[in-house]
């Protein structure tokens, strides 16, 4: 198989990212933080399976198996208050290229401000916003690619950030056999503006990621590996099954989930995720539960609709 010059780039950065043992901080640390109800009721093990307008984010080559024109919107509200949305939309671009545009944004309010004697001087807030163009494009039956180019601004009371970001994503089908994979690097870049004076890098992440789908059943399974350079290795993994053309069930497990424990009863559901999924004509609703072991539960949901 020739390989292209994006996905050369693909698998020596995805090397260089997983050898890192770690880079200090990082600026916008909410960029990893996983988007719709979908793909994180199967535990985030979507690099390969991306398959839907929220590919834009995962693995931006995966728009290439989008059918038609898809808008997609999600909504989670995360434990301490933090309010978060999202929407996709995905067209093609003749008959092997397609686009995507999508916006995602975070919300905490409330934020109590206190002096050295810490005496309260009120409340501030701290908002964040991702807008992103994806494109992707199929370089022949097996072979795809595809990058997202994304804009992130970030204030905490009167302070402000903005950096710039690009993701590189490939999938590789097996059109013979069961199986495709995934690869991608996310979050290439760096803060453009500091809150203050020093400029970090933004979360990059390397991910490989594998997807089983049954020739017969309507049953996926999926695991992906990788590792961002402020962390060390983690794993997700996933399943989808349709019970009927209208009912899909799912469920998922992210290895960093662990982190969460805290030596109670709960701690068996750190890491855990559930979905569901209803399909109706053109119109699609997406739930998933993760549970945050102490820190509660959160709640997603998503939207789609096929035009």
């Amino acid at each position: 198989m020739k390989i292209t010059a994006i996905t050369a780039v693909l698998l020596v950065v995805t090397g260089s990212v997983c050898a890192a043992s770690g880079a200090g901080t990082t600026a916008f640390n909410f960029l990893k933080i996983g988007l719709g109800a979908r793909p994180l009721g199967m535990g985030g093990a979507f690099t390969a399976v991306a398959d839907d307008a929220t590919a834009a984010y995962w693995n931006p080559a995966g728009l290439t198996a989008v059918v038609g024109t898809e808008a997609l919107a999600g909504y989670v509200r995360y434990v301490a208050d933090i309010n978060s949305g999202f929407a996709a939309y995905t067209r093609p671009l003749g008959e092997k290229a397609r686009m995507a545009l999508s916006i995602n944004s975070y919300y905490i309010g409330g934020i109590t401000e206190t002096d050295e004697n810490n005496d309260t001087l009120g409340e501030f807030g701290s908002s964040m916003l991702i807008p992103s163009f994806a494109y992707a494009r199929s370089l022949n039956e097996r072979l795809a690619v595809g990058a997202a180019a994304k804009l992130i601004y970030q204030s905490i009371a009167s302070y402000t950030s903005y950096g710039a970001a690009l993701d590189l994503g490939a999938v590789y089908l097996m059109p013979d056999k069961p199986y495709s994979f995934g690869l991608v690097v996310q979050n290439l870049g760096q803060q453009l503006s500091a809150f203050v004076e020093e400029k970090d890098l933004t979360p990059i992440m390397g991910k490989a990621g594998a997807v089983y789908r049954h020739r017969t059943a309507p049953f996926v399974a999926a695991l992906d590996v990788g590792k961002a350079i402020d962390s060390d290795f983690f794993f997700n993994m996933g399943a989808e099954y349709w019970v009927s053309s209208m009912l899909g069930l799912r469920f998922g497990y992210y290895s960093m989930g662990q982190e969460l424990h805290s030596e109670s009863d709960k701690d068996i559901l750190g890491g855990l995720s559930f979905g569901l999924g209803l399909r109706w004509r053109k119109y699609g609703f997406d739930y998933a539960l993760v549970p945050k072991v102490d820190l509660g539960q959160v709640h997603r949901l998503s939207l789609s609709l096929k035009m």
